[in-house]
């Protein structure tokens, strides 16, 4: 492939393609023979494709080659580079999938705005280990909420006190003070709502249970024919365009009635297809992968993967640069029915972003570009032991709500 590049003499860069301008911290090896430790800041370039969860290192020559380059026209290489310098940089390039004769392009990124791809796609973890360190009973939970508050104060220290949480906006003469209202089971439900982290285990729950939980939180209520064949569904959350892209996976881990393992919640049948079949014991350790170290999110009985279909919502909102953070915030808003409903049932749920997403795609057969996974989120029992991890624990409620 280099030799007939070469010979054609006109290349195209991947489209998207950044470039990032960032450092890192440098050690001088010369230095340390002197009896010095040299530790400093070192210019380096980056380059991202969207699509690929981590950057390719590049020199200050490759940036140029690229910057001069053009995604859907083959041109000619810059006159300056020449000789087994340009055989190089040929070579390298064109093995890192960043550039070759003809247009590399990947249809599943064209609806994509290009600067959201750039986040969605750099932000993905794969194999990550957030925490080690995570408690599981009293003593320990309230050993870490010790020591977090310590380095708090320490982080204040360095940086200034954390801004405060009243924000006094607009004009104090002149405020309207808002009448109360008198408390009513919503109330009570909102404020009964929290996230938990550690479960019962000696509990399961039961599949009236997890039907409940999945049919508030993602059922289809309705559905309008738009034209085009596209089909605007109506749910129990809000969603941009009614395209509700969010597909939810569920990992049963201790629910009666249903095998451990992966499903397919199909929202508009409420059923649950199998995928991948699982042991408890095997189910609980993946948790724990995917959840990069949270040990405690796998006593929960029931976890759900929140999936966005991408090209659904960009069929209809191409190189929108919306179209991501409204899906995100569809996320939020599956996370807050999904907590409520698992409230009144008596139950505790909590959702994560800091998760693994690339393990959670491969487990699920999910190419992570056209559907891939952002948030996990689940439900179980609470435990007393996980009380210590929960904010109420530590909260002095107002007397005005």
């Amino acid at each position: 492939m280099n030799q007939a590049a070469d010979a054609a003499g006109r290349f195209c860069r991947v489209d998207p393609l950044f470039i990032e301008c960032g450092q890192r911290v440098f050690f001088d090896p010369a230095a340390l023979f002197q009896g010095e430790v040299n530790l400093g800041p070192q210019a380096v370039l980056r380059a991202w494709r969207p699509g690929r969860t981590t950057p390719i290192e590049i020199d200050g020559e490759e940036a140029a080659v690229l910057a001069a380059l053009a995604p859907t026209t083959p041109r000619p290489l810059p006159d300056w580079l020449s000789g087994e310098r340009r055989v190089a940089v040929i070579r390298r390039l064109a093995d890192l999938g960043l550039m070759a004769c003809d247009p590399i392009t990947d249809p599943a990124l064209e609806d994509w705005w290009t600067p959201a791809a750039l986040y969605h796609f750099g932000s993905r973890w794969d194999g990550v280990l957030a925490r080690d360190d995570v408690p599981t009973d009293t003593a320990s939970s309230q050993d870490a909420f010790a020591r977090s508050r310590m380095q708090f104060e320490a982080l204040a220290a360095r940086k200034g006190p954390a801004p405060d949480h009243r924000l006094r906006h607009g004009e104090e003469v002149g405020a309207v003070d808002l009448p109360g209202h008198a408390r009513d089971e919503f109330d009570n439900l909102l404020q009964a709502r929290e996230t938990h982290r550690l479960f019962r285990t000696d509990r399961s729950l039961s599949l009236e249970q997890v039907a409940g939980l999945l049919r508030r939180s993602f059922g289809v209520i309705g559905e309008a024919a738009l034209g085009g064949g596209l089909t605007a569904l109506r749910k129990s959350v809000p969603s941009g365009g009614g395209m509700h892209p969010i597909e939810a996976y569920v990992l049963a881990v201790d629910v009666e009635g249903l095998a451990a393992g992966w499903y397919h919640y199909r929202a508009d049948q409420h059923r649950l297809a199998p995928i991948r079949h699982l042991g408890v014991a095997e189910a609980r350790e993946r948790v724990c992968v995917y959840g990069a170290g949270q040990r405690y999110f796998a006593s929960a009985p029931l976890l759900v993967a929140l999936a966005p279909r991408f090209p659904r919502h960009h069929w209809k909102y191409p190189q929108h640069p919306k179209a991501l953070r409204v899906i995100l915030l569809e996320a939020g808003h599956l996370g807050q029915t999904f907590y409520l409903a698992a409230t009144h049932e008596g139950l505790g749920a909590f959702l994560t972003c800091a998760i693994n997403e690339a393990d959670l795609d491969r487990d699920l057969g999910l190419d992570g570009v056209g559907q891939g996974c952002i948030a996990l989120m689940g439900a179980g029992w609470p435990s007393d032991e996980g009380a210590a991890l929960r904010l109420s624990h530590y909260v002095k409620h107002r007397s005005d709500r």
